[in-house]
Formats: structure tokens, sequence, C-alpha cells
């Protein structure tokens, strides 16, 4: 139940920052938020903290699969999340003359050659599946230790 509590925790964060900081027309989920005006458009601002919903897309996806498969999981969902979003955050980087040739699934296209490739992105994807390796790691043996004394 705690590590359900950080996953949505941190996704309540990551809805919070997308609501204060970013146009309500470049996210498909804002439009079921209450309409405000981003806080700022500082681009010094953007560059401290633009990483953090990739961090935290990681880092709650990777614990929610973790629940969801079992926490004996915790690498590979740890892996996968970080590497999803390292693929598409790689994808930003490519030329349109490659992105011209990708199906028309899901938006895809309009997603890699609108967004904008960050090298702070790419840390925070590895950022986030550590942190969520570890905090997996953490629970999952104080949870051990606990049930182990509790039979003694």
């Amino acid at each position: 139940m705690k590590l359900l509590l950080f996953a949505g925790s941190a996704l309540f964060l990551g809805v919070l920052y997308y609501w204060l900081f970013r146009a309500p027309d470049g996210v498909v989920f804002l439009a079921y938020l209450p309409e405000r005006t981003p806080i700022t458009d500082d681009s010094m601002l953007q560059s401290l903290i633009g990483w953090l919903p990739t961090f935290i897309h990681v880092f709650a996806f990777s614990i929610v699969t973790a629940l969801v498969l079992g926490v004996h999981y915790a690498c590979f969902s740890c892996c996968l999340w970080g590497s999803v979003n390292a693929v598409f955050e790689a994808g930003q980087a490519l030329p349109d003359s490659i992105l011209d040739h990708l199906p028309e699934l899901l938006n895809l296209q309009d997603y890699l050659k609108t967004g904008t490739f960050s090298l702070m992105d790419l840390a925070a994807c590895l950022l986030g599946a550590a942190g969520a390796w570890l905090l997996l790691g953490y629970f999952h043996t104080t949870e051990q230790l606990s049930e182990d004394s509790s039979v003694h």
C-alpha cells in the first residue's frame, strides 16, 4: 500500500507540474482539468526542472508495473519504463525525414516532431528507474524482514 501511495503521489506531482507549467493545449489530459494559463514561460526554470515529468513517469510507472507483476519483477519493470522513455526521448532527436516514414500510430509523428530532445530527460529516465528500483528493493527487504521476525 505504501508503494502505491508513492506512485500515486508521484503521478499527482506530475499532473500538477503539467497543469502549472505547460500550455493547456499541449497535453491531452489537461483538457479534463480546470483551465489556467501556465505560471511562467521562464526558460531558465524549464531548464532546471523540465526533466521532472520524465523522472516521475519512469518512477511511478515502474512501481505500478512491479506491483501488478509482483515485486520480484522490479528490475524488469524499471528497465522497461526507463527504456521506453529513453526511446521516446531519443526519437525526438531524429530528423523529420526519418520520422515521416513512421506509421501514423497514436499521433506518434507529431509527438516526436514537436518534442524537444534533452540529455537531462535521458538522465531522468535512468534516475527514475534507479529510484524506483531502490525504493522497491527497500520495501521488499523491509517486508521480508518483518515477515521473518513475526515468524519467530
